[in-house]
């Protein structure tokens, strides 16, 4: 915990309307700034998932889920 409190709970589906503008981004976007936030270990690859069917479905292409998908690569 924190400063400002515990951290908060995110599953894939809300980091990716961060980096994908989508339905309900800008609700997703408002997640208090100076939270710990916390994921489940298989984030990085439950994301590729949902980019992966959005490049197949036509919805973005793969250079575009390449780029948002770099803003998750471990540091």
């Amino acid at each position: 915990m924190n400063a400002l409190g515990p951290g908060i709970i995110v599953d894939a589906k809300v980091v990716v309307k961060w980096l994908i503008t989508e339905p309900d981004s800008a609700k997703a976007r408002m997640v208090p700034v100076g939270r710990e936030l916390l994921a489940p270990d298989l984030m990085l690859l439950e994301c590729a998932s949902i980019c992966w069917k959005r490049v197949r479905i036509g919805e973005m292409n793969a250079a575009e889920a390449r780029v948002a998908l770099a803003f998750l690569e471990p540091v």
